[in-house]
């Protein structure tokens, strides 16, 4: 009787819910960061405490000798000064130790390089480097941190801090971006506009990646949770592969990420549900118009939010899961935005079950394609089942005893529920969006959702 109750509820919760948007992806907040950012910000990275650093130039206030480097940012679109310098920064990483490292080209208050501890002390990197600008930086595996630039001392191209000296890994040209990979050979790789465009290290020298050279800049550079590589930039093959501005590197071979984009790419942030955030100067991913920000998700493009009106340079997200890009725009989804904008979390819902339901094969209109659910973490005593229809644009919660605890539903209004491994199609409409989420009654008698996942079909 009480199953027969709860799954009433839970029809009931479905089809009754009102829709708040159309769309199941991030949605700009108004009420810009940036008012007091005179200048496009470069680089984003989010601390152990979940808050989120920017860098580039803020105001040159209150020291007439220095300029506003780095500012710390909330939630609620305010910020605070982090660092005073006298010139521009440009890369931000995160020691596992959780110390803040800053590079540009300041000289003071630490040559190029800065280091802020979890005690709120500022320190410097040894005697720093003295010359020229740091544009990237990333953690090597053993915990030393390189630094790439326009610097000759004390390495040509690239450097690293073994934590009492810097030692020399001699790129020989500028290098604009940086990452690790955590195994095989290859420990950092390096990217920018140098002949080549592209080199990893192996410990002793720089090699190339693939065989064959990309034929355009790398500008970003990104290591997955899987320990793949994501390199973005300007060109429109690597590796001998067709790939439009952005590709995926598995150890062994280049691999394209759909058509890729119609522009370069400047920002790259992983998501925890598997998903890449890609920002830069593109208008369209995969051939959908997607102004400077698009989602690389379950093998299809999509855009993210309304976009920008200018370059995305720096994309990350806070402990609350909010997502801060930076940049040259000044308008983000038609509101006003100077060079930093902060958009609300997706619509993720769910919490029991393992991941999110699956497509057995891509959304098309003219062939069919299956959804399956993921495996409950808690038992179902009904279901699972399958609910579909409009995305809703923030999770709607079902609290005990109805829900089974933090968990949201995202499809609403619902059109439906359908059996685990429904196939669709073939024959629904191209460019129909929708929104599918599996949903059982557990044997504690109370709603489980799992995460929401949005469809488009496609031709």
């Amino acid at each position: 009787m009480r199953s027969a109750i709860l799954l009433t509820c839970f029809t009931f919760a479905v089809t009754s819910a009102e829709s708040a948007r159309a769309q199941c992806r991030y949605r700009w907040l108004p009420g810009s960061s940036g008012d007091a950012i005179s200048a496009p910000l470069e680089a984003l990275a989010t601390l152990p405490s979940g808050e989120v650093v920017g860098a580039g130039v803020f105001d040159p206030m209150p020291m007439s000798s220095h300029l506003l480097s780095c500012g710390l940012f909330d939630d609620d679109g305010s910020w605070t000064p982090l660092l005073y310098s006298s010139g521009p920064a440009h890369s931000l990483v995160v020691h596992p130790d959780g110390a803040l490292i800053v590079g540009g080209s300041f000289l003071l208050p630490y040559p190029r390089i800065a280091r802020l501890g979890t005690n709120g002390v500022w320190g410097a990197l040894g005697p720093g480097i003295p010359e020229g600008s740091v544009f990237a930086l990333t953690v090597a595996r053993n915990g030393d941190i390189v630094a790439g630039g326009s610097f000759s001392d004390p390495g040509d191209g690239v450097a690293r801090w073994t934590g009492t000296a810097w030692a020399p890994m001699d790129l020989g040209v500028t290098c604009k971006a940086l990452a690790v990979i955590p195994a095989g050979p290859i420990g950092v790789v390096a990217g920018g506009s140098f002949p080549g465009f592209l080199r990893g290290w192996n410990g002793t020298s720089w090699q190339m990646l693939g065989g064959v050279e990309p034929d355009g800049e790398v500008r970003v550079l990104l290591t997955l949770p899987n320990g793949d590589l994501i390199a973005g930039g300007d060109f429109t093959a690597i590796g001998a592969v067709a790939a439009n501005r952005i590709a995926r590197w598995d150890g062994a071979v280049w691999s394209p990420l759909g058509s890729g984009l119609n522009g370069g790419v400047r920002a790259l942030r992983s998501l925890p549900n598997g998903g890449l955030l890609v920002g830069g100067v593109f208008t369209s991913a995969g051939g959908i118009a997607a102004p400077r920000l698009a989602r690389w998700q379950d093998s299809a493009w999509r855009p993210e939010t309304t976009g920008v009106d200018d370059s995305v340079y720096a994309l990350t997200t806070s402990g609350s899961g909010m997502l801060f890009a930076g940049g040259s725009f000044t308008t983000a989804g038609g509101s006003a935005a100077q060079f930093v904008a902060r958009a609300e979390a997706p619509c993720d819902g769910g919490c029991h079950f393992s991941t999110l339901p699956t497509l057995t094969a891509p959304a098309s209109a003219t062939a069919s394609f299956g959804v399956t659910c993921p495996p409950p973490t808690t038992g179902c005593s009904f279901g699972p089942v399958i609910l579909f229809g409009q995305c809703s644009a923030a999770p709607i919660e079902l609290p005990p005893p109805l829900g089974c605890g933090p968990c949201g539903m995202i499809v609403s209004p619902s059109w439906g529920t359908l059996p685990d491994g429904v196939v669709f199609g073939p024959g629904l409409l191209q460019g129909l969006t929708f929104c599918v989420q599996c949903g059982c009654i557990s044997t504690a008698a109370c709603i489980d959702l799992s995460r929401g996942l949005e469809i488009e079909v496609g031709p």
